[in-house]
């Protein structure tokens, strides 16, 4: 239980600190993004680690929030067609 409230803690942190970056995917045939086309578009333009991939509830099916965390140690939230 303790080490769960600490690496709670230590996440909390980093995401106060995170870079957030913002993509946009064109939509292919009218179809909305799907998950496997953001990880596609992060990892040909983002060298490091995606530690998740969560579509976000709002009223925009295309918007994904990409977590990850660079080879330097850096963490950054990409929202890839949010806006």
């Amino acid at each position: 239980m303790k080490t769960t409230i600490i690496a709670l803690l230590l996440l909390s942190s980093l995401a106060a600190s995170a870079e957030v970056i913002n993509l946009k995917l064109p939509r292919i045939n009218n179809n909305p993004i799907t998950k496997l086309e953001v990880v596609a578009l992060i990892k040909s333009a983002i060298q490091g680690r995606i530690l998740s991939v969560k579509r976000h509830s709002g009223g925009n099916p295309d918007c994904h929030y990409v977590k990850i965390l660079r080879k330097d140690g850096e963490y950054i939230l990409v929202k890839v067609s949010c806006q």
